[in-house]
């Protein structure tokens, strides 16, 4: 008999600051990101609510820097599905953008591919490809910043925010 883990309490931690329209916003759960492998990487978008068919949003992209299956081994669920994360994407839809959460295997390969897949479907993803944001918080900063400092096809404007 298996025995699912159960989830850390600090996983059902949702954000403090709320907006009016977090919870009117649309997500679009599991899209496949990544093909390859035996189980593939998926993302959640969260989309504003009321906008014309066709519309184009900016993005932020909530990297996360630690291997799902290991951070499911003490948490108890994958980094996407922390109700925190949850609530970023819907603060970020909330506010005129797209929130991007993804799950991830290897935080470095799967970040570059998740960024490569989301340029080169941009326009039926609804993201503008241009107007990307990375954000990441504690352990995912270095991956972030490593993907930041890459010389690649896809750039990004580099500007980093430091809050106290």
């Amino acid at each position: 008999m298996t025995q699912e883990k159960k989830r850390h309490e600090i996983t059902f931690k949702k954000t403090v600051y709320e907006i009016a329209g977090m919870d009117d916003v649309r997500i679009r759960p599991d899209v496949t990101y990544d093909e390859t492998g035996p189980s593939p990487p998926s993302m959640d978008l969260y989309y504003p609510t009321r906008a014309p068919e066709g519309t184009r949003f900016p993005a932020v992209l909530f990297v996360a820097g630690f291997p799902d299956p290991g951070f499911e081994s003490f948490a108890g669920c994958k980094l996407k599905e922390m109700s925190g994360y949850i609530s970023w994407g819907k603060l970020a839809a909330a506010s005129g953008l797209v929130g991007i959460t993804y799950t991830n295997h290897d935080p470095v390969a799967d970040l570059d591919n998740l960024v490569a897949f989301l340029h080169n479907n941009s326009e039926s993803l609804g993201i503008d490809e241009r107007r990307v944001a990375v954000w990441a918080c504690s352990g995912n900063v270095p991956t972030a910043l490593g993907l930041l400092m890459q010389e690649r096809p896809v750039r990004f404007k580099r500007q980093l925010c430091l809050t106290a």
